[in-house]
């Protein structure tokens, strides 16, 4: 009996941890999205700086990220909508990175102050959503057996 009670307490720790680790996406999450909805007309002139949007796009693109920002927030605090919520996170941080990385390129100055802070668009800026989207993708795969232990999480 001591035997399975041993083995039991790594994989409780690594739910626990993933569950803190998804709680804490989902408030980074939340938090730009109350941030960009207070500032709605800062965060819209940020979209209409990456100049990939035209006409009146930016403003449904605007409306469309903040939703889904909530969205995903909440699906990432409940078991059952986790695995799906980590899946549109890290489809989420992605594009953000390859939009920032874009306008890196470019040489667009964007200081929309979500992510990246108030600073210009650098390999760090472009790295941290990089980071979180490998995040969300190293935890989804130990999200779709709720028994296995995820590969990217260790206890020994």
């Amino acid at each position: 009996m001591e035997i399975s009670q041993s083995t039991d307490q790594p994989l409780n720790r690594s739910r626990r941890l993933n569950q803190f680790v998804c709680w804490f996406l989902a408030a980074i999450l939340l938090v730009s999205g109350i941030e960009h909805g207070l500032n709605f007309d800062r965060f819209l002139l940020s979209i209409f700086k990456y100049r990939i949007f035209d006409g009146n796009l930016p403003l449904l693109v605007a409306i469309g990220l903040l939703s889904t920002m909530f969205s995903i927030s909440v699906g990432l605090l409940f078991s059952t909508t986790r695995s799906s919520s980590l899946h549109m996170a890290a489809f989420l941080f992605g594009v953000f990175a390859i939009a920032l990385a874009s306008a890196w390129v470019r040489g667009i100055d964007i200081s929309c102050g979500c992510l990246i802070g108030e600073r210009k668009i650098d390999f760090i800026a472009v790295a941290k959503p990089i980071l979180l989207a490998l995040t969300c993708i190293c935890l989804s795969r130990g999200q779709i057996d709720e028994t296995a232990q995820p590969e990217c999480v260790h206890f020994n």
